[in-house]
């Protein structure tokens, strides 16, 4: 079943037809639920698409499973760009004929209009919006992509002022345990290997790399409804099906409709790894270094595994593995939805010093490719649009390994007192065009989409002036 709320929202940028109260003739609509009967239009019974429920001052509407596509509005790594249309000199459209031209456009910052956030809190500055006998000035724009403000909106009081959710008086704050073990060793002259083992692991955490544990209050994974099972096929052919679940919307207004934050259940996080490196000085004119990284980082959830809203359903950010692998998800204007979980990492580089004042350098820089984790967006009642793990692991797909290498040229000169370097760069050599994210939305047409790659080859020069 899915749940719409709605709210009346004023802006200045947004235009809403009204019902015009002046008498017009009756037309007949060949796409609309009628059927002509001579003069007269007669109105076809419809069917039941949900239903209508009120609290106090909020009217609740419900749809039935089916009646929204799943996938209704796809703006994954999208811009939606309006476009002012000036009104026409006359005919058809007339004076009036004015609006807005609307483009569906790939991911893009227009600096034009203002700095791009960097986190989810937006302040408006030129007007202010009416709701629930408030002015408001201030939202939250959330990782499911729902907007609030406000924050904690109670709808059995939907005039307070006050927040609903809370915090545990029981939170508290979280216990890391570290352990580092090292060891150094010169070989010879001006050659050294170094090797490092960590781990780290935590309890009583209130939160994962993405969100806050914050479940309704008064919640168990008992009170919660079967919710739309989400099916279809992977890239590689397996099909899938995974049940999803909704908070019992009873149980959550006898507490309150308090989100409480507080420390995850019996959700752990781990982490091994191994450094190594060998290291040579510089001596002979030469020096390099070159390091490796072994990392295994992985999460636990227990026996009753519950995302970050308390709910068993398995998303994106929380895939409810026990033992599986540690989600990261970024976040930010331009560099968002990447998952940075590489289980190897390798870089070398060394310059070399040439006479007449001439240095060569090179990087190599090399790590495993990161997750593609393939979702489905679904409506999980009170808890919003989430999205939904398909996939049988967070990991089970990765993008190709990325391996990155990148060339310095340099001239130092001296006349008198002023050193004046000369540099080249050569940035990605072999000019990779690995994929870095594509869009994972299995129900998108937009599915696998490309939207980010590594950069071309790029060949920069410089000068540098000492004195």
């Amino acid at each position: 079943m899915t749940t719409l709320r709605t709210a009346a929202l004023l802006c200045p940028a947004i235009a809403l037809a009204a019902l015009a109260a002046t008498t017009v003739a009756q037309q007949v609509n060949t796409h609309s639920n009628t059927a002509r009967g001579g003069a007269d239009v007669k109105q076809v019974p419809g069917r039941k698409i949900g239903a209508i429920t009120t609290r106090g001052a909020i009217i609740h509407l419900e749809l039935d499973a089916g009646v929204v596509a799943d996938n209704l509005f796809d703006l994954d790594r999208r811009t939606i760009r309006f476009t002012p249309v000036p009104p026409k000199p006359g005919g058809e459209g007339g004076p009036s004929g004015a609006g807005f031209r609307a483009e569906n456009l790939p991911l893009q910052w227009d600096a034009a209009t203002g700095t791009a956030l960097s986190g989810n809190a937006v302040s408006l500055t030129k007007f202010q919006f009416p709701f629930s006998g408030r002015s408001w000035d201030s939202m939250q724009v959330l990782a499911t992509g729902l907007i609030t403000f406000g924050g904690g909106f109670d709808p059995d009081n939907p005039t307070s002022v006050e927040s609903a959710d809370n915090w545990a008086d029981d939170l508290k704050a979280a216990v890391s345990t570290s352990v580092v073990v090292g060891v150094d060793r010169e070989l010879m002259p001006n050659l050294a290997i170094q090797a490092n083992y960590s781990y780290t692991r935590t309890v009583d955490s209130a939160q994962n790399f993405t969100n806050l544990y914050t479940a309704w209050a008064g919640v168990t994974p008992d009170d919660y409804l079967a919710g739309p099972t989400v099916s279809g096929t992977l890239p590689d052919g397996t099909a899938y099906s995974v049940p999803t679940f909704i908070p019992d919307p009873a149980v959550v207004a006898a507490n309150g409709n308090s989100a409480v934050l507080s420390n995850w259940p019996d959700y752990v996080p781990y982490y091994h790894g191994l450094e190594m490196q060998l290291v040579k000085r510089l001596s002979n004119r030469w020096m390099a270094r070159v390091g490796f990284a072994w990392n295994e980082a992985r999460e636990t959830y227990g026996d009753h595994p519950v995302n970050d809203a308390g709910n068993p359903t398995p998303v994106d950010t929380s895939p409810l593995i026990n033992g599986g692998q540690y989600v990261s998800r970024s976040a930010g204007s331009g560099a968002g939805d990447v998952f940075m979980s590489a289980k190897w990492t390798i870089n070398a580089n060394g310059v070399y010093q040439f006479p007449y004042d001439i240095e060569v350098g090179a990087s190599l820089f090399g790590r495993q490719g990161y997750p593609f984790p393939v979702y489905r967006t679904a409506a999980l009642g009170l808890d919003g649009s989430r999205r939904v793990l398909v996939s049988p692991e967070f990991d089970t797909y990765r993008f190709d390994d990325l391996w990155n290498l990148d060339l310095r040229f340099s001239k130092q000169f001296r006349i008198d007192r002023v050193n004046l370097q000369v540099i080249g760069d050569l940035f990605n050599v072999l000019n990779a065009n690995t994929e870095m994210v594509r869009n994972r939305n299995a129900a998108s047409p937009n599915f696998e989409e490309l939207s980010q790659n590594l950069s071309p080859r790029i060949l920069r020069f410089g000068v540098r002036v000492n004195f």
